[in-house]
């Protein structure tokens, strides 16, 4: 690929002068450059990130989750014989710029927040063959030093994704998708018996800003794990046509205990279905948010979709 080319997907991606502006954060700090086996992706993350090396439903093969200076970065490795066709069922949010590209042999799908009361969120789907790469990154004003640390470092094949204009050498450590272990708040969040207990719903009008509200007095945001996807029964299916498209939005309140608290509905297009929503949302496996260390509540908004012939998408 010719340098000029390059240059046109990096400033389609991210803005190339807000990137290049950027000084890289701590650059004397040793992040870890997680690698697949094969090496064909690898990224690096700051210290003390949260790993989930474990199989999980729908093929999910890692995921990292990192929180530094307010800027929260995630990486998720699916594999899958579906992979192909996320593409194409993948719907996208509320404000949201999406583009689509290739870079060799990689499909990429691009997203960008466009609404005013998200300062910066980012996501790319990365994908080749049978394999997504979903790395995501949001932040309070988008300056912050660990955004263009963290995404000048994926590689593909071996190669930079992004071309610095003067190259650094910062510290890294690498290690293999295979040698990284579960970390032991993840393993806690699975076991964790969740308690059988009346939760309060309520109803009101939607909010929009609510959630950036809440994350200013958190130092880290609450973590899901599992978000299971509404149990159609028989009689739902046989009551609502499938030609039909629902949603709900969910106000979900996340106690420092790791139980699901309080729930209000934002907004709703079938009861049936909502109800629905409420009680897959009970039980959403999550690490609690935090406060300068310690557990503390949260709350975070949680959207359901179902379209007609497929099963639901959750979506940011």
């Amino acid at each position: 690929m010719k340098r000029g080319q390059i240059l046109v997907i990096i400033f389609l991606l991210f803005g190339f002068t807000k990137i290049t502006a950027q000084e890289p954060a701590n650059s004397s700090e040793k992040w870890t450059r997680i690698e697949t086996d094969n090496k064909e992706f690898s990224m690096a993350f700051p210290p003390n990130s949260i790993i989930d090396a474990e199989d999980r439903k729908f093929g999910q093969k890692l995921r990292v989750f990192s929180f530094q200076n307010g800027v929260e970065m995630q990486l998720q490795i699916t594999q899958s014989s579906m992979v192909p066709y996320n593409l194409k069922s993948i719907q996208p949010s509320d404000n949201t710029k999406t583009v689509s590209f290739k870079v060799g042999d990689f499909t990429i799908l691009k997203a960008e927040s466009q609404s005013s009361d998200r300062k910066f969120f980012r996501t790319l789907q990365i994908i080749r063959k049978d394999t997504m790469y979903f790395v995501t990154i949001s932040a309070k004003t988008g300056m912050e030093k660990e955004i263009s640390r963290f995404l000048f470092s994926i590689n593909l094949q071996g190669k930079p994704l992004f071309v610095q204009k003067e190259k650094l050498n910062l510290p890294e450590e690498t290690v293999s998708v295979s040698s990284v272990k579960t970390s032991p708040e993840v393993v806690e969040a699975f076991e964790r018996k969740l308690e059988k207990k009346k939760i309060n719903v309520t109803y009101e009008a939607s909010s929009t800003n609510f959630d950036d509200e809440e994350i200013e007095s958190l130092t880290r945001k609450a973590i899901i794990l599992d978000r299971p996807y509404p149990v159609y029964n028989s009689n739902f299916s046989a009551s609502v046509p499938t030609v039909e498209i629902y949603s709900a939005k969910l106000k979900v309140t996340f106690l420092a205990n790791g139980q699901i608290g309080d729930i209000t509905v934002l907004s709703l297009s079938n009861k049936d279905f909502t109800k629905l929503c409420i009680e897959a949302a009970q039980k959403i496996r999550f690490i609690p948010a935090q406060i300068n260390g310690k557990p503390a509540d949260s709350t975070q908004l949680i959207e359901y979709l179902r379209q007609k012939l497929s099963l639901p998408t959750v979506t940011r």
